[in-house]
């Protein structure tokens, strides 16, 4: 969903032509800033259901790019006075670990190359969420060269954000605190942000805070401004939530970055189904993360263990029998839901 619910939960894009060559935006000619979108459909039951996705057409093959910028987040947490009582900025050395959550962040299999196997299948050795693309469409992934990448990946300055009591409060938590700030004061803030510094329509933004939940329960959601795609998440210590929880790291970002993949403008439909943090009713669309909120896995990379989430693809929402994706399964990196989905 646009939200994640926790339940138990300009770089220039010039610079990224330069480096890419005409591989930016394949067969886009030059010079033409969008983002790479296509679409398709399925039928269920009689009634189509259309899509819109990051990249190109996976019967097509062929590379696309989406240039990021990472936007660092300092809450600066002030009494009813102005005062600072507490401060989370992401752009700090995390609870035992000399590197910043920023770094870790780009330095994991969001944005680097990580083999990424579906049982014994190795569906590529790339970033997280254009492996999962390439098992959903594996039918086509696995014999022309597909792929959906983000390249161009640009650190903009660090970003202060005051927090009043009426918008939120900190309370201790192992070696920093852990926040709680309002859903509508900071997507309102990130909405206003992507204003101020000039981010183009075709980069996306993505908002990145520390330990930080949004009204108690969001952790991070993918949003469009109408002409702006954006992402915000949250890079938690590892004792944020405790220990032996998928909850940490990239978790949360690995959510929202393949959710804005599959359904960047928060508007692809599909049958009803329930799952993951969904245990109440029934949600209909295309969010992937959803169905598998909590389930999760371990990718080690560059002397750390980044915690990522399991996803479901596009066969299980459809209800296709048996699924095109990698190993005939509904569910990367491993097989959960043995059929499709259910209301």
């Amino acid at each position: 969903m646009q939200k994640l619910t926790l339940k138990l939960i300009i770089i220039s894009f010039l610079t990224l032509l330069a480096a890419t060559s005409a591989n930016a935006q394949r067969r886009r000619a030059c010079c033409i800033f969008t983002l790479p979108t296509w679409s398709g459909s399925f039928v269920y039951q009689g009634t189509t259901y259309p899509y819109t996705m990051i990249g190109d057409d996976p019967a097509l093959g062929g590379t696309t790019y989406t240039a990021v910028d990472i936007v660092p987040i300092d809450l600066q947490f002030v009494d009813s006075n102005g005062t600072l009582v507490s401060e989370l900025n992401i752009n700090t050395p995390m609870c035992n670990n000399p590197n910043t959550g920023v770094s870790l962040t780009l330095n994991s299999p969001l944005f680097q190359n990580y083999p990424f196997y579906a049982g014994g299948t190795l569906v590529g050795t790339t970033q997280y969420t254009d492996a999962f693309q390439r098992a959903t469409f594996w039918n086509q992934a696995s014999v022309n060269d597909y792929h959906t990448l983000l390249g161009g990946i640009s650190v903009l300055p660090v970003q202060s954000v005051t927090i009043s009591p009426a918008n939120g409060s900190t309370t201790p938590s192992g070696c920093t605190a852990a926040g709680t700030v309002g859903y509508n004061f900071f997507d309102t803030t990130a909405r206003n942000l992507i204003t101020s510094l000039g981010i183009p329509s075709y980069v996306l933004p993505i908002f990145l805070v520390r330990n930080t939940l949004f009204d108690g329960r969001y952790a991070g959601w993918h949003g469009w401004t109408g002409t702006t795609t954006y992402i915000v998440s949250s890079f938690d210590d590892p004792d944020h939530f405790g220990a032996g929880t998928n909850y940490q790291d990239a978790y949360f970002l690995s959510h929202e970055l393949a959710e804005w993949m599959d359904d960047p403008y928060g508007n692809n439909p599909t049958p009803a189904w329930r799952g993951g943090q969904v245990t109440n009713g029934c949600q209909s669309n295309l969010e992937v993360g959803d169905p598998l909120t909590g389930n999760g896995f371990i990718a080690s990379l560059n002397g750390f263990d980044y915690h990522l989430t399991d996803l479901a693809m596009l066969p299980w929402f459809s209800r296709e029998t048996p699924s095109s994706a990698v190993n005939g399964w509904y569910t990367f990196p491993v097989s959960i839901y043995a059929g499709p989905s259910t209301c």
